[in-house]
Order: structure tokens, then C-alpha cells, then sequence
């Protein structure tokens, strides 16, 4: 059967499954290198058996490190989340949001039903000390009710067209939300979904990032 075909669990996805196959990969890789060392070592005279392990000791050193610093640049553009701009509005939440702040940021799809940020807005519970909407990846392996909750929201966010609808108001309002987050990378929540809309006041920006306070609803 297909790797893809494998059926996921809460805890081990198919791409966890393909992740970890470096492991038996790298134990065969090892193997079959180890088995042509010594079929051209027992090729060899004894005298000149010692200056090949010389060799090879010499050399295997060398390739290993040049292989680890080719490693070292390699980064993936989509995993960069924060800009500079990002950091600035990080320390305005600190000094000008109460500790009770909770921040409604943009979504996407991960993998199987779990959400992930797609801007620095996932990072403002670590950089800033203010809640999200959106926890790390690990609130899918809380309770289906939690899982489910943070989902259904990161959901609608990552599909968003209308912030102001009724339905998406009463979510937000259950989630107690008290401020929007968009950042400098951005995603399907946009500051022209807010700029003219009577539920949100422009608190922040700094031209990349854009900080709303959701108005208080006075008829509760």
C-alpha cells in the first residue's frame, strides 16, 4: 500500500510518516557505503589496505562537514512568518494592550484539519505575551471539543470574505476577541476589510502591519 494511503492518526500524520524515513534511509545508506568500503579494501593488497583506511578517515570528515554547511542557508521562504516591521508592532502590543488582549490572526491550512499562521500574528503569544485565536500545532492533540473550536475559526478566517457578517461576529465575541492582527506577510485578512467597517477602530500600523481594536458592542 502507498504511503499516501496510510490512514492518519491524532498523533502520526502521512507526513510524519515520510519524515521519519530518514531514519531506516539513512541506516541502508550507511549500510550499503559500509559494504563497498570493505569490497575495495579486500581488493587490495595488505600493504596498501592501510593507506585506503588512511584515506578514507581523511576524507570522510571533510564530506561530512562540507555536507552539513551546505545545510546551513537552507531555508525555507514560506517558514519566514516575521519581518522587522512585525517586531516593531510587537513591542506596541506589549506597552499599549492590557495582558487580557486576545488577538484574532490570519490562518491557512496546514495539514489534514489543523490550521497554522501564515504571518506573524501566530508569533504574538511568544514575542508579545497576548493570546491568539490560533494556538500552536499542538492543540490538535487537546480535546476534539478545543480542536474542533480552533479549527471551525481558523477555518472561516482562512476562507474569509466578510469580517463584518453577523455569524462571524458571534464568533469572534465568543472567542472574546479584542483585536485584529495583520501582518507584514499578510494573508486572507486584509486591512481594507477593516479600514471602513463601523466593528473595528484602526489602532496601529506602521504601513506593513495593521493593529484593529474590535468596538465594543453596546447592546450587551
Amino acid at each position: 500500500m502507498a504511503l499516501s494511503c496510510l490512514p492518519n492518526t491524532w498523533l502520526v500524520s502521512n507526513i510524519s510518516t515520510f519524515i521519519i524515513l530518514y531514519i531506516p534511509f539513512g541506516i541502508a545508506v550507511g549500510y550499503l557505503f559500509t559494504t563497498i568500503y570493505d569490497y575495495l579494501r579486500l581488493g587490495l593488497g595488505t600493504h596498501w589496505q592501510r593507506y585506503y583506511q588512511i584515506l578514507v578517515l581523511l576524507i570522510f570528515p571533510i564530506v561530512a562537514m562540507w555536507g552539513a554547511w551546505q545545510q546551513v542557508p537552507i531555508i525555507n521562504p514560506i517558514t519566514i512568518l516575521t519581518a522587522q516591521e512585525d517586531m516593531e508592532a510587537m513591542t506596541w502590543i506589549r506597552e499599549n494592550t492590557p495582558p487580557s488582549a486576545v488577538f484574532l490572526v490570519n490562518t491557512t491550512v496546514w495539514m489534514q484539519q489543523l490550521y497554522m499562521g501564515n504571518d506573524a500574528g501566530w508569533w504574538i503569544s511568544v514575542l508579545a505575551d497576548r493570546q491568539t485565536t490560533l494556538p500552536s500545532g499542538l492543540y490538535g492533540m487537546t480535546s476534539l471539543e478545543y480542536t474542533q473550536k480552533v479549527g471551525d475559526l481558523a477555518k472561516a478566517i482562512a476562507e474569509i470574505e466578510n469580517l463584518d457578517d453577523v455569524e462571524m461576529q458571534t464568533m469572534l465575541d465568543e472567542w472574546g476577541v479584542t483585536h485584529v492582527y495583520i501582518g507584514a506577510k499578510g494573508g486572507s485578512l486584509t486591512p481594507w476589510m477593516l479600514l471602513d467597517s463601523d466593528n473595528y477602530n484602526l489602532a496601529y500600523t506602521n504601513g506593513a502591519v495593521w493593529i484593529f481594536e474590535k468596538a465594543k458592542n453596546d447592546t450587551k
